[in-house]
């Protein structure tokens, strides 16, 4: 088990009928999908140029608690629908393993938080259930606790719009289910056919291959293609996939699933989930294909499906269970079964696999010249055994690849192979040797 330090205090909230929050509309498929091969858990780090001292870590922990009592709750289950309450027990701090986005919900050590803080050596984690917040709430939320983590330590860290200070108080937005505000009734989006999925050995946890890469000689590649950096990476993986699909014979199409933050789209923001999935796809059935015409295939795919009115439709079909006068009375026990089968259908069926790209972070000067790196983790699952987050720094780009497969590393290695054969060189290491 893994060691941590406990606050010895805590701050009660009242108990009231006010003191609840219903999951946003992107997350209650979450709970009742989670098992034991489905975490649903994302990781956020940063590496620092100093070794982490857990006593202030905790102490910076408890502070960004109190400015945001959004995360300061826990999952419950009620007879609709299940819900966030305060959470009383003291927030703890945990070393850290080899094993990124580890199962949160079953961890009877984080007193019901939805949320993991760790540390190793100069490394700050955050495992984050996704019912609790996506990329950019995670994002905004780790940022925030590092800089409360130097600023204890007399740094001074100046005002940002990626940093939530203690000194402010909670404003509204951070609470906001955004999506409800973004419902039209417009035409459903088109149904997506079932894709391809690489299987194997799998193993009971998971493993890591990530890869660092100059950011200007990825734009450089990608801009001799016409692509954008995330457009290469998507574009390579589908070339991978294609061809173990034609070893294979299956004939399924190569989807890959690209989250897409709202927050910029709408220009709203949130501390909760506020991101809705791009899907590119090739269909192998139509012959082969070049990497520069994968390229195009998948920038123009993008553009069609990235804007306001494509996202509207995606919004009407999300919500428009929610909304459904059936759905929202029937108990939960009911529903339970019938989302986890709503999730493979509208999920993990329809994926090859996720590469989320959280882009280039961006800090104050100040705070920049503590850190060396940040790295984004996403949990694979059973029917996605393989995940990918790409994370930017200052010059460089960190490529995640998560994985349940017990041996096989083939994807991984084609992938940053590929990329060398571009001209681009690529830092490796891994977990695979790890106990």
């Amino acid at each position: 088990m893994a060691r941590f330090l406990s606050s010895s205090h805590s701050h009660r909230s009242k108990d009231s009928s006010q003191d609840y929050i219903p999951l946003d509309n992107s997350s209650i498929i979450y709970p009742p999908s989670e098992a034991k091969y489905n975490s649903i858990v994302f990781r956020l780090s940063a590496e620092l140029k100093e070794t982490v001292k857990p006593a202030l870590l905790l102490q910076a922990l408890n502070d960004i608690l109190e400015r945001l009592p959004y995360f300061k709750s826990r999952l419950r289950e009620g007879f609709f629908w299940y819900f966030l309450t305060p959470n009383s027990a003291a927030p703890r701090i945990f070393e850290d393993g080899p094993r990124p986005c580890a199962r949160i919900i079953k961890d009877a050590s984080l007193d019901g938080y939805l949320f993991r803080v760790s540390y190793y050596s100069k490394r700050i984690a955050v495992d984050f259930f996704h019912a609790l917040t996506d990329g950019g709430g995670g994002k905004t939320f780790l940022l925030s606790l590092i800089a409360r983590y130097f600023e204890i330590q007399g740094k001074v860290i100046g005002s940002d719009p990626a940093i939530i200070s203690c000194k402010t108080k909670p404003a509204r937005w951070e609470t906001e289910d955004q999506f409800q505000h973004l419902y039209r009734k417009v035409p459903f989006p088109a149904s997506i056919r079932h894709s391809y999925h690489y299987c194997g050995l799998l193993s009971d946890r998971t493993f890591f291959v990530s890869g660092e890469a100059q950011l200007d000689s990825l734009k450089l590649a990608a801009r001799k293609i016409g692509l954008t950096v995330n457009e290469l990476f998507a574009a390579i993986l589908v070339q991978i996939f294609l061809k173990k699909e034609e070893i294979e014979k299956k004939k399924a199409p190569i989807q890959l699933s690209i989250p897409i933050g709202l927050r910029p789209v709408y220009n709203l923001d949130t501390m909760r989930n506020f991101s809705l999935f791009a899907v590119v796809s090739i269909d192998p059935r139509l012959g082969p294909y070049t990497l520069a015409e994968i390229g195009k295939i998948i920038h123009l795919q993008m553009q069609m499906q990235v804007n306001t009115k494509e996202l509207d439709r995606l919004v009407r079909r999300n919500l428009s269970g929610e909304r459904n006068l059936f759905v929202r009375f029937v108990p939960n026990i009911i529903k339970k079964p019938f989302f986890k089968i709503l999730s493979d259908m509208l999920g993990d069926s329809q994926y090859t696999m996720t590469v989320s790209n959280l882009g280039n972070i961006k800090i104050p000067s100040s705070m920049s010249n503590l850190i060396d790196r940040f790295d984004f983790f996403l949990a694979p699952n059973k029917k996605n055994v393989q995940e990918c987050g790409v994370v930017g720094y200052k010059d460089k780009v960190v490529i995640n690849f998560n994985s349940y497969l017990r041996d096989d590393v083939s994807v991984e290695q084609e992938f940053f192979s590929t990329l060398v054969k571009m001209g681009i060189p690529v830092k490796i290491w891994s977990n695979r040797r790890s106990d």
